[in-house]
């Protein structure tokens, strides 16, 4: 894919970083070139403009020593009107306020949906932003289980209405 990718907001796409080129990634595309993101106590600005956040219903899994772990769960819709469910796992979580991020040109923000266990664009140090060159795959189709009821023979469509 590399440059003829149009990005497309909303969107889980698949990169690298060359610096780390033995890792792929798979992310959520945030935030365009020219555009400044933020994070305020978990809310996602772009331009200044809060991405509306909608509660639901906990999010209940069981941890692997046995006991039940219930994380606070949103529906984000993008300023396109694509949406998707994210995890805010703490709400005063280290990465729930962020600076201000400049995408600059040629470039995207992208953010892990669950948002207190995901490395992502919010740290320059480690992923920063993603050049569109290193752009490779849109994910279209997820071979993971999503809940009670699903199975590898029912794959789900990431959240992008």
């Amino acid at each position: 894919m590399g440059e003829h990718y149009e990005p497309v907001r909303g969107d889980v796409i698949v990169f690298t970083i060359a610096a780390k080129r033995a890792n792929d990634y798979m992310k959520r595309v945030i935030g365009l070139p020219g555009e400044r993101i933020r994070l305020q106590d978990g809310v996602v600005l772009i331009n200044d403009v809060p991405v509306p956040r909608q509660a639901l219903a906990d999010y209940r899994y069981e941890h692997r020593d046995g006991s039940e772990i219930s994380a606070p769960r949103f529906r984000e819709t993008l300023p396109n009107g694509r949406s998707y469910e994210v995890l805010d796992l703490d709400p005063q979580g280290e990465m729930d306020t962020t600076r201000e991020y400049v995408v600059p040109d040629g470039h995207l923000f992208v953010m892990g949906d669950n948002r207190d266990n995901s490395v992502d664009s919010r740290f320059t140090d480690y992923i920063g932003y993603v050049p569109l060159s290193g752009v490779f795959g849109v994910v279209e189709m997820i071979l993971l289980p999503k809940g009670e009821g699903s199975s590898l023979w029912q794959p789900q469509q990431p959240e992008a209405n």
